[in-house]
């Protein structure tokens, strides 16, 4: 019985999902994919789903189990490298940075200034001046 629901459901998404390649005017290979989804992405996607309104109801908060920043390729953070997040400086001292140099406007190749799209003259147009 359940062989034939799955049998049913998955030749109505064939014919939807055929229906969605010719009108795009796809290659008709994509169509095998219909079985793998049915498969694998649908149980997948409904575990998820009741997981996350399980934990939702009794109230159990569910981070993204971010990793923390060291700053290094190497090595981890913690409490035995004191390189980790705690001590920015690292153990060769401070980061020397040169001084930051304010930009200035650039001239264009039409003579205005980057960036503003107008004459450096103070005219509105970019038809030359006269």
């Amino acid at each position: 019985m359940l062989g034939g629901f799955y049998l049913v459901f998955t030749a109505a998404q064939a014919v939807t999902a055929a229906v969605g390649v010719l009108l795009m005017r796809e290659r008709l290979s994509h169509l095998l994919m219909v079985p793998a989804y049915r498969l694998i992405f649908e149980p997948l996607r409904a575990y998820l789903l009741y997981k996350a309104g399980y934990l939702a109801v009794r109230g159990v908060p569910v981070g993204w189990n971010k990793l923390t920043r060291t700053g290094a390729l190497n090595r981890p953070a913690g409490p035995e490298n004191p390189a980790g997040p705690t001590d920015p400086a690292g153990p060769q001292g401070p980061v020397s940075r040169p001084p930051r140099i304010p930009r200035q406007p650039v001239a264009t190749e039409r003579g205005g200034e980057s960036g503003t799209g107008l004459p450096s003259d103070g005219s509105t147009t970019s038809e030359p001046a006269r």
